[in-house]
């Protein structure tokens, strides 16, 4: 009976100190977000594209223009001229084969007529295609030489001559920036029997 007592008394003490017991809810989205932990941060590398620079294709043709002082020998059918000078506008086209060989065409015009003992004389029309090795002689300096066939027509008094064969020669450039050269000449466009025409031009070239 003494026992019973005891235990009816003890039971609520049991409870109060016990009380309910329920299952305990864990939020595991607090937990990974909590307000105790640092955001992730994600780092993403940014790789640049690899851009690569294009340069121009250089061409291998040229370009040029020169003024000439020609000295003309030619003997019409009632005139001998010596050491007469008209002035002719050549005109040039090349292409470079290789860095030391190229290939020329050249045209011309008579600009200016002169006269010797009174006969005029006076260049109508010049052509001629060339081989033209040529050689750095400095970084800025280019030593060329001039072997081809020309076609060329003098005129004296009122009397045309025409004169074709070899034509051969020498350049000088000077390079005045990636694209312009100056260019001094001397070329015999012509020689046969009693004529000859002989050209020293000064002028520019244009390489593209």
């Amino acid at each position: 009976m003494k026992h019973i007592f005891y235990s009816l008394l003890l039971l609520p003490l049991l409870g109060y100190a016990g009380g309910d017991i329920q299952p305990v809810e864990v939020n595991y989205d607090q937990v990974i977000q909590g307000e105790n932990l640092e955001e992730a941060k994600v780092i993403t590398e940014v790789v640049p594209e690899r851009t690569e620079k294009v340069l121009p294709v250089a061409s291998n043709y040229y370009i040029g223009l020169s003024t000439a002082s020609t000295t003309v020998n030619g003997q019409s059918s009632t005139t001998v001229l010596k050491n007469g000078h008209p002035l002719a506008l050549v005109g040039k086209l090349g292409y470079n084969l290789t860095d030391n060989i190229a290939i020329e065409g050249r045209a011309g015009v008579g600009i200016k007529k002169d006269t010797v003992d009174f006969a005029s004389s006076e260049i109508e029309s010049l052509a001629g295609v060339y081989l033209k090795p040529n050689i750095n002689v400095t970084e800025n300096i280019n030593l060329s030489a001039l072997l081809g066939y020309a076609n060329i027509k003098q005129k004296i008094d009122n009397e045309t001559l025409s004169t074709n064969g070899v034509s051969f020669g020498a350049e000088v450039d000077y390079k005045l920036t990636d694209a312009w050269t100056l260019a001094a000449d001397a070329v015999r466009y012509g020689n046969k029997n009693s004529e000859r025409v002989d050209a020293y031009s000064l002028g520019l070239n244009y390489n593209f």
